[in-house]
């Protein structure tokens, strides 16, 4: 069972019928204390499954590229195919416990406000995905220098009674990305030409949570100062 709310976590509601939380006054506050947090409303998750509802929201997130707002564009790595499908810049991650049982959350994320990836020591930044899948700037920072950055720059504290997952930075690290910590001779041939690392950041998630039948609906928000020295220096790295 949830912690009871304090006054000042009175949910508010959108006209929906849904509870929003925090509270308005709750939100104003933090919001203007520069903080980052998330906003959220919770589901009854009886009659959408993962993947149905991973559809859905796929369609109506739709990047301008994908809809055609600005022709053809390059995919996050080498292909543009991947680009073109509404689904490039989503994902439906499914937790696993021991390798081989189904575990308690499917997680949907969507819209990213921004994109990292790198290549061997190199690291690049989208700060715009939606709009330019293409704008990806080289960061001044070497690679492990600047994803310690954006993890740092992306983080939220998470409200008790949240599954853990409602925020941050997702994607992946190749296996070759060991080279950065460790130096390993005979560096085989990059045929595939994809990065070696991505990450994205959403900007709403989904998450079903199978043991109580629920679907938590969240959205970060980060403080306008920040969103603004990311668009126009992001690549001041915090180590």
């Amino acid at each position: 069972m949830d912690a009871p709310l304090d006054e000042a976590e009175t949910p508010s509601d959108a006209g929906h019928g849904l509870a929003i939380m925090p509270g308005r006054e709750a939100f104003a506050a933090d919001h203007q204390a520069g903080n980052a947090q998330v906003v959220w409303t919770r589901l009854i998750g009886d009659l959408e499954t993962p993947v149905s509802a991973m559809f859905k929201l796929a369609q109506a997130f739709k990047p301008a590229a994908a809809t055609g707002a600005k022709g053809d564009a390059a995919a996050i790595g080498a292909s543009s195919h991947a680009a073109s499908d509404p689904r490039a810049m989503n994902f439906l991650l499914e937790s696993v416990e021991g390798g081989d049982v189904r575990g308690r959350y499917s997680i949907i994320g969507l819209a990213p406000d921004l994109v990292w990836r790198c290549f061997g020591t190199r690291a690049e930044i989208n700060v715009k995905p939606q709009t330019d899948p293409d704008a990806f700037v080289e960061d001044t920072a070497e690679t492990l220098s600047s994803l310690r950055g954006l993890l740092a720059r992306s983080r939220i504290a998470t409200p008790e009674g949240l599954p853990p997952m409602v925020a941050g930075v997702f994607g992946y690290m190749g296996y070759d990305t060991v080279r950065l910590v460790e130096h390993l001779p005979d560096t085989p041939p990059d045929v595939l030409g994809v990065p070696d690392g991505v990450m994205m950041r959403p900007t709403l998630m989904v998450i079903f949570d199978a043991v109580k039948d629920e679907i938590t609906v969240v959205t970060p928000v980060y403080p306008a100062a920040l969103s603004a020295a990311e668009n126009e220096n992001f690549t001041t790295s915090d180590d």
